[in-house]
């Protein structure tokens, strides 16, 4: 990596706002393949665990893994041969299945733990072992897996598991990791616990849990209490999802029943699904203009609807045109899944597994910064929220400039850019955008730098900054740089996701500059680690990637 010297000669005020809500994909176009399945019995449920890996769970007790986003698939042993019937991951690394057979008396309880990205599973004892579970998530998680890059968990989280007569299981994900006991938690301030329980989510402390006979449950407090909501179905709710950016919910079930709600799950009302037949699995996807809510239904049937609110549209039967049916000859369909960028995985009986797309551009960059390079060079970085980009377009708009230009492309994955030559005493405005063959991404804002003339072009940076690692993933090594903007005492530690600290690179007192560290992660396992900075009252954290 080139190394450039630091230089204030350059005067920065900026401003950076972008967007990394996706723009509305064209439905019309969708197209679904089906991809062939390494097993033959029913798949029960699929998750996204980051843009490129995808898991899904079978009938009996396969794991299924896709690190290429859906196209190719292998089998993983889970250690059990019941039926596995969700599945849930708490980050990049922590995840869990949940399962057991129906009318079987025995030890029939699963309740399953993986700490490597799906690559094992630990079994834990729960507290009764009679009674299938039919569903999980994790409280407190701040994104659902694969919505956000890098995105630093707060706060305790518990992992819960529902099945038939409202039993309920919890534990803290940090004992669930130790692979402690589950005990069994009565959901007591919740009327109708005796019916079956069979799908939930969480986001944040937001959690909602829909059932047999219309049960619907929510909790505002990651699940330590759950409150009754009137759905206004007898029918059975198989299946809920949740749009987080617009206090969105909508949960399917037997007959076509669609109900939906705009607050978050307080108040529920019906709208039209467009069938008859059974919805067995729903996801969402954001995009600028409306929430996507897609649901797959036991007779092989996929439907994409646009929003909620006013008169709905008829939801529609999507294989590349309008209104037809995937395959007549399909057996059912269990579950749904969409990756942040529009990628749709659809999973049923038979090993069935179909891959489709929302053509959409790719979300836009975040996180940006900006550095002089001298008094000609400035360099622009953001971060990288798409895994869809073909490159990134820079634009600039100078003093005698009308509207913005483009002053030029790189690569996908590129986060940085150098610009040259600025009139002294000027405003320059920059632009980002990803971009691929559907388009370019939205931004609502940009940035802008004043250019001013200083005495000394040997200053140090004037800014504390702990820059993002590169390369990130990596393996095993990566450089991690930081700035100091005056004398200080500096830490730099390495820390897993339970807060164990793994490694300190700084612990030492350092004059104001630039530095570059590297961390070596040989005798590591795969998965998320943090590393934080602190030097005086500055401080910062942030993610990285283990991929071995």
């Amino acid at each position: 990596m080139k190394r450039y010297p630091i230089f204030t000669s350059l005067l920065l005020v900026i401003f950076f706002y972008y967007s990394i809500i996706a723009a509305s994909p064209n439905i019309d176009s969708v197209v679904f393949n089906k991809i062939t399945s390494p097993v033959q019995s029913n798949i029960n449920a699929v998750t996204w665990v980051n843009n490129e890996l995808c898991i899904a769970v079978t009938s009996d007790g396969k794991v299924l893994r896709s690190e290429d986003a859906g196209l190719n698939w292998t089998t993983v042993e889970s250690g059990v041969t019941k039926s596995l019937n969700d599945i849930s991951f708490y980050d990049e690394t922590f995840g869990i299945a949940v399962g057991g057979d129906e009318n079987v008396f025995d030890v029939n309880t699963v309740f399953l733990s993986t700490q490597d990205l799906g690559l094992t599973w630990f079994r834990h004892q729960t507290e009764f072992e009679l009674d299938p579970l039919y569903c999980c998530d994790i409280s407190n998680r701040q994104t659902t897996a694969g919505l956000e890059k890098n995105s630093m968990l707060t706060g305790e989280s518990n992992a819960f598991a529902f099945g038939n007569q409202g039993v309920a299981y919890k534990q803290t994900s940090a004992l669930c990791l130790a692979g402690y006991l589950l005990y069994y938690f009565p959901l007591e301030d919740f009327s109708p616990f005796n019916y079956a329980i069979f799908s939930v989510f969480f986001y944040l402390l937001l959690g909602c849990i829909v059932g047999a006979a219309g049960l619907l449950g929510v909790s505002n407090d990651g699940g330590e209490s759950w409150t009754s909501k009137d759905s206004g179905t007898n029918e059975n709710l198989n299946t809920v999802a949740h749009n987080s950016s617009e206090q969105k919910m909508a949960a399917g079930g037997d007959n076509g029943t669609f109900i939906g709600s705009t607050n978050d799950g307080d108040t529920w009302s019906s709208y039209n699904s467009g069938t008859t037949e059974n919805i067995n699995g729903m996801a969402t996807f954001e995009s600028s203009d409306e929430t996507l809510f897609c649901y797959v239904t036991d007779k092989g049937h996929i439907f994409i609807k646009e929003g909620l609110e006013s008169d709905p549209l008829e939801a529609q039967l999507v294989t590349g045109n309008n209104l037809a049916k995937t395959n007549l000859d399909d057996p059912d369909f269990n579950d749904i899944a969409i990756s942040t960028e529009g990628v749709i995985i659809v999973v049923g009986n038979e090993g069935t597994i179909y891959r489709g797309l929302l053509a959409a551009p790719p979300i836009g960059p975040s996180n940006p910064g900006i550095s002089a390079l001298s008094q000609t060079e400035v360099k622009l970085t953001w971060n990288d929220n798409s895994d869809n980009e073909t490159g990134f377009n820079i634009y600039r708009k100078g003093p005698s400039d009308p509207d913005y230009s483009l002053i030029g492309t790189v690569d996908q994955n590129v986060t940085e850019y150098i610009d040259l030559n600025f009139i002294t005493g000027e405003t320059y405005y920059y632009r980002v955008f990803a971009f691929n063959d559907i388009g370019e991404s939205s931004i609502y804002t940009e940035t802008n730098i004043t250019v001013t003339d200083t005495e000394d072009e040997n200053l140090t940076p004037t800014n504390f900054a702990l820059n993002q690692n590169y390369p990130n993933p990596f393996n095993p090594t990566t450089l991690i740089s930081y700035q100091l903007g005056a004398d200080s005492y500096v830490s730099l530690i390495i820390y897993d996701l339970l807060g164990n600290e793994i490694s300190t690179l700084v612990n030492g007192y350092k004059s104001a500059g630039t530095y570059e560290v590297e961390f070596n992660a040989c005798n590591l396992t795969s998965g998320v680690y943090i590393y934080k900075m602190q030097a005086g009252a500055f401080k910062q954290n942030r993610k990285m990637l283990l991929m071995k």
